[in-house]
This record gives C-alpha cells, structure tokens and sequence, in this order.
C-alpha cells in the first residue's frame, strides 16, 4: 500500500465518529493497527475528532493518547493501569465490564459490514457515509439488545458495591453507568423508528424520555461529558428529518 510509495504516512481517520455515542471497546485492535501503521513509516496523526463520549467510548481515548505518546506500549497494560488507578477496590469488575464490551464491539463489527455493504449498493444515490449511519441506527435495537445491556450492567453493579467506601472510585462507576443508560435509551427510540405501528403517542413519550435524559446529563457538573449530546443531535438530524411518524395507534 502507501507504505510501499514514501517513507512517512499521516493518518487522518474519522474514528471516534463511528457508533452514535454507543458503548464500544475497540481499543485492544485500535492498538494493534496504529502500531502496525507506526512500524511501516507513519509520523503523524489527525484523529477526527474526540467528540466526548468519555461514559461510551472513554477507553478508547485513553488507550489512544497512551499509545501515540509510546506506541511499544501494551495495550492489555495500559486497560490494566486504567482501571486500577480510576477505579480502586473496583478494578477487576470494570475490567470484567471492558471485557465483556469488547466482545459486544466485536459482535456489531461482524454484523455492521455486510450491512452497511448492502445498504450502499441498494442505495447508490446517498452518500455512503451518511447510508452508513442511518443503517447503524436501524440496527442499534439488534446490537444492544436488552439481554446485551444487562450482560454489561452485571460487572459494572458489582464494581458500584465494590467501590461503595471509595467516594471517588465510586463516582467513575457511576459515571460508565450513564454510557449503559444512555445505550438503553437510544435502544428505545430506535426501535419505536423501526416499528411502524407503533403509537404516535409512545413515539413521541420515548423520545421525550430521552430528551430529557440527554438534559440531565448536559446539567449535571459530573456527567456534562459523559455523552456529546450536541453532536449526537446533530447527527440524528438528517435521520428524523426522514421519519413518518406512525398514523394508526
């Protein structure tokens, strides 16, 4: 590839845009690729953008900054170092939750492709990345399925016990909580986006419902950048400008 043509590559990627603020832990393979970039000439990076989804996608971030300021790290001690120094008595059971994450992550990455590949073909007239996007939303009830959320809220309960005598500890629980509420609430309005005979009145309570969520979060002093609401509005915008509310009950 490029490699082949000059000695010294950036990377330019739009990354940390991907998957609408939802959960995910690719940061074990976003290691494992930038180093294999770094060993073949890269000097340079631009990552668009750190949009603040630090409930969701923090770790990513993290794992992220560690290995571009030393990329002969390893990321299995980086994650390591991260939950033992932000999580105290809990860091086994929000490591356990990363885990279990990971998985998940692997899971949409799997299922996502095919996806989006048929989606641009059957729809040559949009712009892929926005096809993309409105294909994720459809499919967000599949990936974080009630069963999903609650395999992801069982760690993160054991490490909120854990750390119960850890004020601090215990606030960055509770903060990765947020990332799974916000995870369930996007579960419901996606899938009242997908149910075309759904109550024009349970649409409208369940987007309220997240609304004011979102609100709760932008007001509060801990939680401000656990979601990047505004960004995420702005994203949808296209989507719901497209959406027929159901006629019948």
């Amino acid at each position: 590839g490029w490699a082949s043509t000059t000695k010294n590559l950036i990377l330019r990627p739009n990354l940390f845009h991907q998957g609408h603020g939802m959960p995910l832990n690719y940061a074990r393979r976003l290691a494992t690729d930038f180093r294999r970039c770094y060993e073949t000439g890269l000097i340079g990076t631009d990552f668009d953008s750190v949009v603040h989804h630090w409930s969701t996608q923090g770790l990513n971030y993290y794992v992220l900054s560690r290995i571009l300021w030393d990329p002969s790290l390893d990321a299995n001690e980086v994650i390591e170092d991260y939950c033992r120094a932000g999580f105290g008595s809990a860091a086994s059971s929000v490591r356990a939750y990363f885990d279990e994450l990971e998985k998940v992550t692997d899971g949409i990455a799997e299922g996502i492709a095919d996806s989006i590949e048929q989606g641009i073909r059957d729809e040559e007239i949009m712009e892929s990345s926005q096809t993309s996007r409105d294909l994720f939303f459809k499919k967000i009830p599949d990936f974080y399925t009630e069963e999903v959320l609650e395999k992801l809220r069982r760690p993160l309960n054991q490490a909120r016990e854990k750390a119960h005598a850890e004020p601090e500890a215990l606030r960055r629980v509770e903060f990765l909580m947020q990332g799974l509420e916000y995870a369930e609430q996007q579960r419901r309005v996606f899938s009242m986006y997908r149910d075309e005979k759904a109550d024009p009145a349970q649409v409208r309570r369940v987007i309220e419902d997240r609304n004011k969520f979102l609100q709760s979060l932008h007001d509060h002093p801990d939680y401000f950048f656990a979601i990047g609401c505004s960004y995420l509005l702005h994203r949808e915008a296209s989507f719901m400008a497209k959406y027929k509310m159901p006629t019948q009950p």
